[in-house]
């Protein structure tokens, strides 16, 4: 399933229609995503993002070419959006950075989706780019992909972020959806342990992204609402 798929289905049910996505490089996902308001950032657009503005199809688009933590201080704070993807760099702080951001911009009823929070392979979870595609080649692997230690975030967010639900798409490589409601029995960790966490943990404990099919996903956010 694909990630605007995914994006799709969540916005279809919500009452809003405003998209923000943050990490878009060449703008696969974001052009697929159908919506009201569309807000592209990343630092670096692999397309031509001015041309796109004067685009009559993209009226309904704003690009922002800068890093996500200067678009949330200076243009995202008095913002709101109904679904908030983040895909920007792989990493657990920045990505957390994001999330806490994407927080305070969310309508009440908004879903956060976050991607790559399933890594394939130890070398696809590697935190470092540079060191992944170094440890890549010296193994001759024809797999490139490179989720980074994102899925840390998993461990964060079941123990200090109660106030949201959350599971992670079952048909691709791991979108997990936040949306609000309160969870009971919060598993006690510290953070520091969270930043611990490893390739074998996202293997293990696979039972905390709790995995579901994207249509048992939409089910509960839509009862979440009743």
């Amino acid at each position: 399933m694909l990630r605007s798929e995914v994006n799709q289905e969540i916005l279809s049910i919500l009452p809003g229609k405003s998209y923000l996505e943050v990490g878009v490089n060449r703008g696969k996902t974001f052009f697929e995503v159908i919506a009201d308001q569309k807000v592209a950032v990343d630092p670096n657009f692999l397309f031509d993002f001015e041309a796109e503005r004067a685009n009559p199809q993209s009226k309904n688009c704003e690009f922002y070419q800068l890093k996500s933590d200067v678009f949330f201080s200076e243009f995202g704070h008095n913002r709101r959006f109904d679904l908030i993807f983040l895909d920007g760099l792989h990493t657990y702080e920045q990505t957390l950075r994001d999330l806490m951001n994407s927080i305070t911009c969310i309508n009440t009823n908004g879903v956060i989706v976050i991607d790559d929070m399933i890594p394939s392979t130890y070398i696809s979870s590697i935190s470092e780019l540079s060191q992944s595609q170094r440890l890549s080649a010296a193994l001759g692997n024809t797999d490139s992909s490179w989720m980074g230690d994102v899925f840390r975030l998993a461990f964060f967010i079941e123990s200090f972020l109660p106030a949201f639900s959350f599971a992670t798409v079952g048909e691709n490589h791991g979108q997990m959806v936040l949306w609000r409601q309160t969870r009971k029995n919060i598993p006690e960790r510290t953070l520091e342990s969270t930043c611990r966490m490893d390739f074998g943990d996202s293997v293990l404990q696979r039972s905390v992204f709790n995995v579901l099919p994207c249509a048992e996903i939409i089910s509960r956010i839509t009862s979440a609402r009743t």
